[in-house]
């Protein structure tokens, strides 16, 4: 009796559900029973992985529960986090029956805020599950090709769309088996989770790959942009050579049927375009620079030098590059980049030929002229810090150092102490073709490292001297800084400086201090080619 009571009640609630989705008054009652459950998603056993199995029953009994009503649960903004929480901790069978409906749901649906948030965390668990063995294996990789499937046919209206550009982002990483990273500092790693012959997954790549180059928008459109521009990094992260590709072929160049070179100028000064030729260049080889700079660049390079966009992809383009007749196209015009304030084409161009051992006297005399009317003291710049650095590594940097070693004291500590100003020093330092003798000279001017060890950055300046400079130097500085061992114990950043340079030891036991100070160099000498 009882078990028919609680069949006839499960009916009873279930007409009662499709009543309010139609059009009963209030909420829907699904999603009032998915957000009476919010709280229980936030216990700490629900928050482990792999999840206890009640956890697991759980999240089945909550899924039976809203079966039928997964694409409106996901529209809702409250609904699609708890939904969330149940695909991040959730067994492979919930996953499965949450996907399948979103990845065969209409292409317009998925670009909803919320369902293409929903659809994003189940892709990112997919490796998870694929790693653990499972008989929904199979399944859940007919998921993924449905949605690619769906998706094609509109593929450059849903690339478009911002939402539907992440859902693209995230499926690319996932057929590629690469993650991109989007830290400050971009980077490329490995998903373990799929794996690697996983030919559907890599077939499927491909045939998405293959469209964005006969889609224009891909490169227009700036949604759209983020999608080809993360294509491109996984598949240089995947050795996919871009040879076979012709680089007229590709639609960064905009279809123009190699004959009409300025159109590709064009594309370097609009916002959108640059960011997607920045990462072609950033992935193509030196052959095909070559190619860029032959066909299109080469002549063109000063006025790209001088806009507002285009001059960073020329910067891009300079890091990478190795043609001796960019440099000599672009060295006249440093005085008008200059005025222009592109410090950061000056920059590169010093980075770039510190890495080619090549035209750096040609690139010292130009910046000399250049700079000479502008020679009165200003605050220290990022750019000028960077500048210098690149000076300070050229095979002869003999003028950057004795200019450096002219300034007065009170210039070299406001120097020292400054945040960009700080990084000078560190490379002074530590830059091979300095020799210790100009070392020695530096700190026999400043005399006042107790005022540095004082500072924030001062602090990790004496920091970085000390593991670059010879016993006797150490010496003499453990002498100074020992004059205020207990003022340095006191402040903030002086008590690191004390306790690295190890003045207490200094001051009690000298001898052993200077053998565990050979030690240490010792090891560094070994260790050189690692630190460094």
């Amino acid at each position: 009796m009882g078990s028919g009571w609680n069949k006839a009640h499960r009916e009873r609630d279930r007409e009662q559900r499709v009543q309010d989705q139609e059009g009963g008054g209030g909420r829907p009652r699904p999603l009032t029973y998915l957000f009476s459950k919010l709280e229980l998603t936030r216990l700490p056993f629900f928050l482990t992985l792999p999840p206890p199995p009640f956890a697991e029953l759980f999240f089945c009994n909550v899924l039976k529960e809203v079966e039928g009503f997964e694409i409106s649960l996901t529209r809702d903004s409250g609904a699609s986090r708890v939904l969330e929480q149940f695909l991040r901790v959730g067994p492979a069978a919930c996953i499965e029956a949450l996907l399948g409906p979103l990845c065969r749901a209409p292409p317009t649906v998925l670009c909803h805020c919320c369902v293409a948030r929903v659809l994003e965390t189940g892709l990112q668990q997919l490796p998870r599950l694929l790693r653990s063995e499972t008989d929904l294996h199979q399944n859940l990789v007919e998921l993924v090709v449905d949605l690619v499937n769906n998706v094609t046919p509109v593929l450059s209206e849903f690339a478009c769309d911002i939402y539907g550009s992440f859902v693209l982002r995230t499926l690319l990483q996932l057929l590629s088996r690469f993650c991109v990273r989007t830290a400050v500092v971009g980077g490329i790693g490995i998903c373990d989770g799929v794996p690697s012959t996983s030919l559907i997954f890599l077939s499927s790549f491909f045939h998405l790959h293959s469209f964005f180059f006969i889609h224009s928008v891909f490169v227009e459109e700036e949604a759209a942009s983020h999608v080809l521009q993360t294509a491109l990094l996984v598949l240089h992260a995947r050795n996919a050579s871009l040879s076979k590709f012709d680089l007229h072929a590709v639609p960064l160049t905009f279809a123009i049927n190699c004959c009409f070179d300025s159109a590709l100028l064009e594309r370097f000064k609009d916002r959108t375009s640059s960011h997607v030729i920045e990462h072609l260049i950033e992935v193509a080889d030196d052959e095909q620079l070559k190619i860029l700079y032959k066909h299109h660049m080469r002549g063109n390079v000063p006025a790209l030098a001088l806009h507002p966009t285009a001059n960073y992809t020329v910067q891009r383009f300079i890091g990478k590059c190795s043609e001796r007749q960019l440099f000599k196209e672009l060295v006249p015009w440093l005085e008008a980049v200059l005025a222009q304030g592109h410090m950061g084409i000056v920059t590169s161009l010093a980075e770039a030929v510190v890495r080619l051992q090549k035209r750096q006297d040609q690139l010292l005399e130009t910046l000399l002229k250049v700079c000479f009317p502008y020679g009165t003291y200003h605050d220290v710049t990022y750019h000028g810090s960077v500048l210098v650095q690149n000076l300070l590594r050229f095979q002869d940097p003999a003028l950057i150092v004795n200019g450096l070693l002219s300034l007065k004291p009170s210039l070299l500590l406001s120097l020292s102490c400054s945040q960009f100003g700080s990084r000078v020093v560190d490379v002074f330092f530590r830059s091979p073709t300095v020799s210790s003798q100009f070392h020695e000279e530096f700190l026999t001017i400043l005399k006042v490292l107790f005022s540095m060890a004082c500072t924030k950055h001062g602090s990790r300046v004496i920091d970085g001297i000390w593991t670059s400079v010879s016993l006797p130097q150490k010496q003499a500085m453990a002498q100074e800084l020992a004059l205020k061992h207990s003022e340095l114990r006191q402040n903030q950043f002086g008590k690191h400086v004390e306790r690295n340079c190890g003045l207490g030891h200094f001051l009690r036991r000298r001898g052993e201090w200077q053998e565990v100070q050979a030690q240490h160099s010792r090891k560094r000498r070994m260790l050189a080619d690692i630190l460094d």
